[in-house]
């Protein structure tokens, strides 16, 4: 009867279940812990990479390597709590200790090193490190809110024009990529790497 698991005790009355560390969605109290909270209410697209540094050439990759995100939602989003991916083995939880977040209509840079002095001057506002990685012609990077729910899934071949010491770029009107964010035709040489940052 005290099991959360019960339908009838989990989440619709006030008992000993719905205290304020419980798993009460209506109230959001602990949105960190993956039970039944509502989710963020994003939406494919609401969060794009529009710009990728997978292959360094004036820093080794293990510190330069870089994207760029772009919110495209009318709320701030913290990614803090989320998980960044391939669809190999890289997997890490973004988690810098506080709110991460990307306000509406702004960008934000992830990436190996937060160091700008040794990264190739990127302004990264969290590092990665190790546990993520890009490939030089064909990787995918995945953003999976903590909710479970993939937001943002780029999966860029090896024809994506990406020559040592360049970073790739979305081109054109960002919107009308929704369904095509990964075709190599969308993309370019970046003209002023990290400019929008």
């Amino acid at each position: 009867a005290d099991d959360d698991d019960d339908a009838a005790d989990d989440d619709d009355a006030a008992d000993d279940d719905d205290a304020a560390d419980d798993d009460d969605a209506a109230d959001d109290d602990d949105a960190a812990d993956d039970d039944d909270d509502a989710a963020s209410g994003l939406a494919p697209g609401d969060l794009i990479v529009t710009e990728v540094m997978s292959n360094p050439a004036v820093v080794d990759d293990s510190i330069g390597e870089w994207f760029e995100l772009l919110n495209l939602s009318s709320d701030g989003i913290n990614l803090s709590g989320w998980q960044l991916s391939d669809r190999g083995t890289d997997s890490v939880t973004i988690s810098p200790g506080k709110p991460l977040t990307i306000p509406p209509g702004q960008y934000m840079v992830l990436g190996r090193s937060t160091n700008a002095s040794e990264n190739g001057g990127a302004t990264v506002l969290w590092a990665y490190g190790a546990d993520f990685s890009l490939g030089n012609s064909a990787d995918e990077i995945v953003l999976t809110e903590p909710g479970g729910a993939e937001i943002y899934a780029l999966e860029y071949p090896s024809t994506f024009p990406n020559p040592s010491g360049e970073a790739t770029q979305l081109s054109g009107d960002l919107l009308t990529y929704a369904d095509s964010l990964d075709l190599a035709g969308n993309w370019c040489i970046a003209t002023d790497a990290g400019a929008s940052s």
